[in-house]
């Protein structure tokens, strides 16, 4: 019987967090269409002054005969939002969800356009900490007071539609714990992010099995986390979660005391590039995996400064190795890479892995 050696190389990972800078978000006119109704500035409050209204939990009727110009964050197109849309004043940082009692709002208020709200008739309150505008309050099945939404037969009246095809962008955000409630509502991109190894290898939602939404964690290179919550009935929710590390577009919401992110759709999702730790600038020169090999005598030892770079040719996805095991081969030999959870490299992926002071043993 022949006797088979395993060698393992062990991996940990380092975490460099990269901060951008925050700027205020900014809507640009350049190439809009359509016009603007006949509405004076006098007319035109600010949301300042509507969420000074707002006390979390009550509901509260506006009675500003007033308007609020604001633009379209985010819509119903992509199933993220389900009868309501997200605006952002045009005249403060602050931003809103309004709900409406109507489906594909996308068709006549989608992201970018201008729409003009008529505060007469509206209510303020919240769901669960997060701002909402809406037309009164009814019963839920379960006896909880929610907000009702604007009746489709009076949605034009209330939103009084003007120009579409304005340019939304994001405010930067550079950390986690910059985000307050001031910013509810708004639409902020968030860099040199990805998903949490966990989520590896699992769709954004239950597409198969829909009921009312998924919690993935989101973390930055120094392993702060936040969650980002997606629809079961999102047109994404069965597509899988990206590996990479990148920038994210989304809304700024929360639940309770839960800060949470809402993708809008895929592509505002840019995670494309290494993860933290990995791939990309490895110290030293590459090393074939037979050398890495011969370093072991029958006991552990360290690696040298250097990498192995080789193509993965186990595939765990279909259950014949364990997610936390790798087999990765070159032209020299061949070695059987451990981590501390499921990996995200599938059969086929050429993978770089640096041997500085990783333990190599049988």
């Amino acid at each position: 019987m022949k006797n088979f050696k395993f060698f393992y190389l062990f991996l940990a990972f380092a975490f460099v967090l990269q901060i951008s800078s925050c700027v205020k978000g900014e809507f640009d006119e350049p190439s809009t269409t359509g016009e603007d109704p006949n509405i004076a500035e006098s007319d035109i409050v600010t949301l300042t002054e509507v969420l000074a209204k707002y006390k979390s939990g009550q509901f509260i009727k506006l009675d500003l005969n007033k308007y609020l110009k604001a633009v379209v964050v985010a819509d119903d197109a992509s199933g993220s939002f389900y009868k309501a849309i997200v605006v952002e004043d045009e005249n403060s940082d602050l931003g809103i969800t309004i709900l409406i009692d109507e489906n594909n709002l996308a068709a006549k208020l989608p992201i970018g356009r201008r729409v003009f709200i008529d505060l007469s008739n509206l209510w303020i309150s919240d769901y669960n900490g997060l701002p909402q505008l809406g037309y009164g309050s009814y019963l839920d099945n379960n006896g909880n007071l929610r907000m009702a939404g604007i009746p489709a037969t009076l949605s034009d009246e209330v939103l009084k539609r003007g120009q579409f095809g304005l340019v939304v962008e994001p405010k930067l955000v550079n950390s986690f714990s910059v985000l307050n409630d001031n910013m509810l509502n708004t639409l902020i991109q968030l860099d040199n992010v990805q998903f949490a190894q966990s989520e590896l290898n699992t769709t954004y939602a239950n597409a198969i099995n829909p009921a009312n939404g998924v919690n993935k964690t989101l973390e930055d290179c120094n392993e702060n986390q936040i969650i980002v919550r997606n629809s079961d009935y999102s047109v994404f929710a069965g597509e899988t979660i990206p590996s990479g590390n990148g920038s994210l577009i989304v809304i700024y919401t929360k639940f309770g005391t839960t800060k949470q992110l809402v993708i809008r759709e895929l592509n505002d999702v840019a995670l494309t590039a290494d993860r933290c730790g990995s791939g990309g600038g490895l110290e030293g020169s590459r090393i074939n995996i037979k050398d890495v090999r011969n370093l072991f005598a029958g006991s552990p030892v360290n690696g040298k400064v250097g990498y192995i770079e080789g193509v993965v040719i186990s595939d765990f996805a279909n259950g014949n190795i364990t997610g936390r095991n790798a087999i990765v081969q070159d032209e020299t030999a061949g070695i059987a890479v451990r981590f501390d959870a499921n990996h995200p490299y599938k059969l086929g992926d050429k993978v770089q892995v640096s041997t500085n002071e990783i333990e190599i043993s049988e």
